[in-house]
């Protein structure tokens, strides 16, 4: 195995690593937005931002697996990147990103606003 062929597998390895860390964050977060606005929030106004918490939060979930899924299928493949951004694992990356993100934000929003 030459060096090219070990750096692309080890970059491999770190994306998986990272995209199930995101995964992990958003199932996390879903369980806590689920909690704040059962347990800690009787009657929230403003219920829209819990809803778009979970929806950016399980966006975040289902794209970590899909695209580990494809990150793990390309392993096993030689060679490993033909060119850049062609194995489509750029599409579900960014949405696993943007759902944590968007679903971090949203749960911030809707803790704040039901605060006062």
């Amino acid at each position: 195995m030459d060096d090219d062929t070990k750096r692309d597998l080890e970059h491999l390895k770190s994306m998986v690593d990272y995209l199930r860390h995101l995964g992990l964050l958003s199932f996390a977060g879903l369980v806590l937005t689920s909690n704040l606005s059962i347990k800690m929030f009787t009657d929230p106004t403003w219920k829209i931002f819990a809803f778009l918490s979970v929806a950016g939060f399980f966006l975040g979930i289902v794209s970590s697996l899909l695209s580990q899924v494809g990150h793990i299928d390309r392993i096993r493949k030689d060679p490993i990147y033909e060119l850049p951004l062609s194995n489509n694992f750029a599409l579900p990356t960014a949405l696993c990103l943007v759902g944590v993100l968007a679903g971090i934000m949203f749960m911030a929003a809707f803790v704040l606003l039901n605060w006062w």
